[in-house]
């Protein structure tokens, strides 16, 4: 058995705040509380499994299937630590960036929240393109639109 990593603290975390969803919900009707729970079961599971095989190596070994291919994959022996002070400031301004959303959701809407966060993050903090930072946000906010605007009748997102 692994101890109990960095890694392995925020997948345990997931999978609680899951695990408190899924409680929530129970009270709720059924036809209110299907989305919250189909979300929360899904991410106890995937959360389940990723927080078994980093604690579990043999388990990981025979699950090795959920890996990813090697080279592009996140994490495993080949990866790259940063050092000290960079990968402090990475991580604090990725929670900028969430708080950010946050608020922008607060004051705004989810609809124009929603593509603006996606826009900072892949242009300032994943440094993409101009062309795929202004082109995914845009399709993004399109389907949102789509489906729970139009399809669903959810105006939350207005």
């Amino acid at each position: 058995m692994k101890l109990f990593t960095e890694k392995s603290a925020v997948t345990a975390a997931i999978f609680a705040f899951a695990a408190l969803i899924l409680a929530m919900t129970f009270q709720l009707r059924t036809d209110v509380g299907m989305v919250p729970r189909s979300v929360a079961i899904l991410l106890m599971i995937c959360s389940g499994v990723q927080l078994l095989t980093d604690l579990f190596p043999r388990l990981a070994e025979r699950l090795s299937f959920l890996a990813g291919s090697g080279e592009g994959s996140l994490g495993g022996e080949g990866m790259v630590q940063e050092d000290g002070v960079g990968e402090f400031l990475h991580r604090w301004l990725f929670f900028g960036w969430i708080a950010l959303f946050i608020g922008m959701v607060y004051l705004t809407s989810m609809m124009i929240a929603a593509p603006a966060a996606l826009f900072i993050y892949l242009r300032f903090i994943s440094q993409e393109s101009w062309r795929m930072s202004l082109l995914y946000p845009l399709v993004m906010a399109v389907f949102i639109y789509l489906v729970f605007v139009l399809g669903f009748r959810l105006h939350y997102f207005m």
